[in-house]
């Protein structure tokens, strides 16, 4: 416990003094709603400090660390709370916002940490390339950080989450092992926070206080901490069964395991993906990511998608109303700074880049729409430019690995410069689409919210306008009659199209789309509506077009774009949801006569209580039984590399000797590993995840994933493969020439091999008495483990 104090307490208060530093900067950001920019301000806050010392790391060579990072941060609380005291802007309202925020914050952070230490183990999945990325991350000296598995190579990944929670490992001296999971508390913290804050904060602009709060737990609960509906199903069907079932056998995994697909072909797919002829795709969803613990990129991200969000709404509620927006030079940089805090997304989770930025640009154009159409090209312009040039060394370095080969296109596009890749990039769905059960069983809760809201919206009861002037009253009471007419037209075409089609989620994503269409003159009177009609719209579109286009990656169909795809649906769905409840709990008795009006709220409220119960049996039952997935359900603390004393304590001694005695520049030479192999015990590739330290060649299947885009790093990486058995076998000259290999790890894979893992030993020669021969001496030797260093003369 003591361990675990120190930890947590030394990483939060990084993380409190950081946010609270750069809180009036993130103040200025959001003019139009100060206040609310408390919930907001500690991913913020990250991005601010690592940004300039990781963009002048990576032009102009200024080092990476604890100084300059410490120099930024204090450079930036200095100013901000100058310029907030001399402008009076230290508000009592901002100053409660930030109290509130720090205390569900760290309530959160606290409550997750403290459980993520009944099974910390950095093992199984795809941990052990997540603590790679951090751990590399969080030694760099210059940036980009090197690929752990990789020698002599840069890592080719979206990495910045890992890089900003690396930095925060770096400032509070807590070993990575543990900021691994600090990590996923932080970022669920901040998840939590966002969220709420941003539910809350939009409803309080026309709901009383209670109503708010009441919106921003809504909200919490169906982005970040609900299921979907697996776990609720399978427990009325088999209560006892569902309950006592493992994590991996029963809803715990089951249920990131929902839409499966029929290709017309299935050959050359991994056997992993494949489950009765069918292809497994990923349906993932906060929860399922946070009780799994892999500490991947669309997980660190999540907090910042929802800032993405709180920004759009900021600068539309900035830019209305606004004259001479060109003009306003705080306007128009504020528009930008905004645009680059989002444009990390690209950097955090290439997958939400377009999405989000698309989403601010519509509530830039919108906001602006009754300024000229110069005036709201501009604004883009400033939205577009601060969300790409900050991030410019990583948009020129990175290498997106997707796309299929440009010989599959007709030969006058293969060389068109942008054509032939986003063509390359795009494939069309040619086998059975997702069925309505599986959708409905993901999205099943708020698309029900939305239809009930979208149809009241459409056809209910005219009501009286909001008092805030929408900027464009020409068309509000325009009668819908003729709307209500073809309606039943559009629908029934629909159907008849899904019908031949196969595809029933068209119809289910397009009368929802129908009706947010005939929405439009109750938006016009009433603004507030149109926040969540939005989210459904996009979160509605992004689903239908998963149904029609995939994104051509390493695995050859649309496992990846469904996952990532209805990762970003699942919080538009979620806040949209949370928001549409509470409207409609203040809206619909107001326009209803008297002996309904009594029976509405009850119904709403026995509604809303059932979806919530119902979208908290996964987390409570998949929570219970993943505290108990490494053996009895015993509090182990935080340190998830603790775990491999348990197979050898002479490998966790000579990694911790390795983690604080390394240099900068060393390179291992380690047993080669095999993406997942072996499963349960220590991973292939252990040390130089652990360590962070390059090796040869790690995990080959990731390495080929991460390279897909780039043939001739691919080359070299297939090369490595089999040249590390020869490597162990060769003097220490042809080594050191090679790869730059100061250090020789010699343990059990080694000597003996590893289960499910060919390429990972073992290496007859190391067990020679005189191994590894002249120019090496023995750094460390504890056990079944022997370290040997170059020599310095050698």
């Amino acid at each position: 416990m003591t361990g675990f104090v120190l930890d947590a307490g030394r990483w939060y208060v990084v993380l409190l003094v950081l946010t609270w530093g750069v809180a009036p900067w993130v103040r200025w950001l959001c003019p139009a709603f100060p206040a609310a920019s408390a919930y907001v301000a500690r991913p913020v806050a990250l991005l601010a400090v690592v940004w300039p010392v990781w963009f002048l790391s990576g032009t102009v060579g200024v080092p990476y660390g604890p100084v300059t990072l410490w120099g930024v941060a204090v450079l930036l609380a200095a100013s901000g709370w100058a310029v907030a005291f001399r402008r009076g802007q230290l508000d009592r309202a901002w100053l409660r916002s930030l109290g509130i925020a720090e205390a569900i914050g760290a309530t959160a952070f606290l409550g997750y940490a403290w459980w993520r230490g009944f099974s910390p183990q950095i093992l199984n999945t795809e941990k052990p390339m997540d603590i790679a990325l951090l751990t590399s991350s969080a030694r760099a000296g210059s940036m980009p950080p090197a690929d752990p598995w990789l020698a002599g190579f840069d890592i080719n990944y979206y990495y910045l989450g890992y890089l900003l929670h690396g930095t925060v490992s770096r400032l509070a001296d807590v070993p990575t092992s543990a900021g691994f999971n600090l990590a996923l508390a932080t970022s669920f913290s901040m998840a939590v926070v966002a969220t709420y804050g941003l539910a809350r904060s939009v409803a309080r602009n026309w709901a009383s206080r209670g109503r708010a709060i009441a919106t921003g737990f809504l909200a919490t609960v169906f982005v970040v901490v609900g299921g979907n509906l697996v776990a609720p199903k399978a427990l009325l069907a088999d209560a006892r069964g569902t309950i006592d079932a493992s994590w991996w056998g029963g809803i715990g995994w089951d249920s990131s395991r929902v839409v499966y697909d029929e290709p017309a072909s299935i050959s050359g797919l991994d056997a992993a993906q494949i489950e009765d002829g069918t292809i497994q795709t990923i349906n993932e969803f906060p929860a399922f990511s946070f009780v799994l613990g892999d500490l991947h990129p669309h997980v660190m991200a999540l907090p910042y998608t929802l800032v993405a969000l709180f920004l759009a709404w900021q600068l539309y509620g900035a830019i209305t109303g606004v004259a001479g927006t060109t003009r306003d030079r705080r306007l128009l940089t504020r528009v930008a700074v905004s645009g680059s805090v989002i444009g990390s997304l690209y950097m955090l989770n290439s997958w939400d880049f377009p999405t989000f930025l698309g989403i601010a640009a519509a509530a830039v154009w919108f906001g602006a729409i009754a300024a000229p159409w110069r005036d709201r090209l501009v604004l883009l312009a400033a939205l577009g430019l601060g969300a790409v040039v900050p991030w410019t060394p990583f948009f020129l370095g990175f290498s997106p690995p997707v796309g299929a080969g440009a010989e599959t296109l007709p030969a006058a596009l293969r060389d068109l410069p942008i054509v032939a890749p986003l063509l390359t990039s795009i494939g069309a769905m040619s086998w059975q689409r997702t069925s309505g059960g599986e959708f409905l069983t993901v999205f099943g809760v708020p698309f029900a919210v939305a239809v009930v809201f979208l149809a009241w919206t459409a056809f209910g009861r005219p009501g009286p306008r909001d008092s805030r002037p929408t900027g464009d009253e020409s068309l509000a009471g325009d009668d819908q009659s003729g709307d209500r007419r073809w309606v039943g037209i559009l629908a029934g075409s629909l159907l008849l199209f899904g019908l031949l089609l196969g595809a029933p989620v068209v119809l289910l994503c397009g009368i929802p789309l129908i009706l947010i269409a005939l929405s439009q003159d109750a938006v016009r009177e009433r603004p507030r509506l149109a926040i969540p009609v939005a989210l459904f719209a996009v979160a509605f579109a992004l689903v239908l077009g998963t149904e029609f286009v995939y994104i051509q990656d390493a695995f050859g169909n649309r496992m990846n774009t469904l996952f990532k795809i209805y990762y970003q649906a699942w919080t538009l769905f979620g806040v949209g949801a949370a928001l549409a409840i509470v409207s409609l709990w203040q809206d619909v008795p107001r326009r209803l006569a008297a002996p309904t009006r009594r029976l509405v709220r009850p119904a709403l409220a026995s509604a809303t209580a059932i979806a919530v119960l119902a979208v908290l049996v996964y987390p409570v039952l998949a929570g219970v039984r993943y505290a108990e997935v490494y053996g009895p359900r015993t509090w182990q603390g935080l340190d998830g590399l603790a775990y491999v004393s348990e197979f050898s304590t002479d490998e966790e001694a000579a990694i911790r000797w390795l983690r604080a005695n390394a240099r900068l520049d060393d390179v291992v030479l380690e047993a080669g590993g095999c993406s997942y192999q072996p499963n349960s015990v220590i991973p292939s590739s252990r040390v130089s995840a652990f360590t962070g330290i390059p090796t040869v060649v790690g995990w080959p299947g990731h390495e080929s994933q991460w390279r897909r885009g780039d043939d001739e790093t691919t080359a070299e990486m297939q090369r490595r493969i089999g040249e590390v058995e020869n490597l162990f076998g060769s003097d220490a000259a042809a080594a050191r020439e090679e790869y730059g290999i100061s250090l020789i790890y010699v343990g059990p894979y080694e000597r003996d091999g590893a289960n499910g893992c060919a390429a990972a030993g073992p290496y007859p020669e190391v067990s020679e008495p005189d191994y590894p021969g002249p120019g090496w001496d023995v750094a460390f030797e504890s056990g079944e483990v022997t370290i040997y260093r170059a020599t310095e003369t050698a």
